[in-house]
């Protein structure tokens, strides 16, 4: 990277991974060291290991001399050098966990496809939701003003509430999944592994509610209003409209009828307002009343 880095802003990319990377390594270095104490004295992997440490820690050594670079270009870049830091950030995550969830901004993990997976994976709902979701997650990164990021939140924070309904709503249907089938463990675990990393989607809440006002009325409808487009290209044109007002699911169990204001929608189970012609969690249209 350093090598080939052509902007300031790619060459402090370059330095921060590598000498962030180099500590990270030098202290995994500190940490082993002991347990070569624990290989006998004749054993020629010992001395090769102590050889490749003591060469290891001197090459890492000579990254410090690109501190005073790193703190110039960072000065010279301004604000767009946090940018810079938090992708390296991203990166080196990635890099030490290879395994982990795929990373948005604002720490947002992007949901995996539940594709082969029983109920789940079938569920076209679902797959819609999670589209939509990390679609509003790359759209964060993307924003340029106020208004495009409360688009995004309005996309992140909606889809994530409906696909924990959708998911609680699904669960008890894998209690019909034959025990001896391998792949109802693997549909438990993304249940569960997806509502907790839905859950931190709200969050960010108390952010939209601060551009809303700041971006007024006006600005407040249009996001609305883009945020439903998005929804409705992936979930589908008879996804409910985006209530950027209206607070997200308390729990991770659907809503039971408590008035004679409420009805429950007879295809996702879902509580909604008996007036409704059409359910805001699934899309399901009732017929008109005779």
């Amino acid at each position: 990277m350093l090598d080939r880095a052509t902007t300031s802003a790619e060459r402090l990319r370059a330095l921060l991974l590598l000498t962030n990377m180099s500590k990270q390594l030098l202290d995994r270095i500190s940490a082993l060291m002991d347990r070569l104490t624990e290989l006998s004295l004749y054993d020629p992997a010992r001395d090769a290991a102590l050889a490749w440490a003591k060469q290891t820690i001197f090459a890492i050594s000579d990254t410090n001399t690109f501190s005073a670079e790193q703190q110039a270009i960072a000065a010279q870049l301004g604000p767009e050098a946090q940018r810079v830091v938090e992708e390296v950030s991203d990166m080196a995550d990635k890099l030490l966990d290879p395994g982990a969830p795929e990373s948005g901004p604002d720490g947002l993990a992007l949901v995996e496809d539940p594709e082969g997976l029983p109920v789940f994976g079938a569920d076209a709902q679902v797959a819609g939701l999670i589209r939509a979701r990390n679609r509003g997650v790359n759209l964060l990164r993307e924003g340029e003003n106020n208004e495009d990021r409360l688009v995004a939140l309005l996309v992140v924070v909606e889809a994530s509430d409906r696909l924990i309904s959708r998911l609680t709503t699904l669960a008890p249907r894998l209690g019909a999944v034959p025990e001896s089938d391998a792949a109802r463990q693997d549909a438990v675990d993304f249940a569960e592994r997806t509502l907790a990393t839905l859950q931190d989607s709200f969050g960010l809440i108390e952010e939209q509610r601060r551009l809303m006002e700041q971006v007024g009325d006006v600005g407040d409808e249009r996001a609305v209003k883009i945020a439903t487009a998005v929804l409705r290209e992936e979930v589908g044109p008879g996804a409910s409209p985006v209530i950027a007002d209206e607070e997200p699911a308390a729990d991770l169990e659907p809503k039971p009828m408590t008035n004679r204001d409420a009805k429950a929608c007879p295809d996702c189970a879902e509580t909604i307002k008996v007036a409704a012609r059409v359910c805001r969690y699934c899309g399901y249209r009732f017929s008109p009343a005779p």
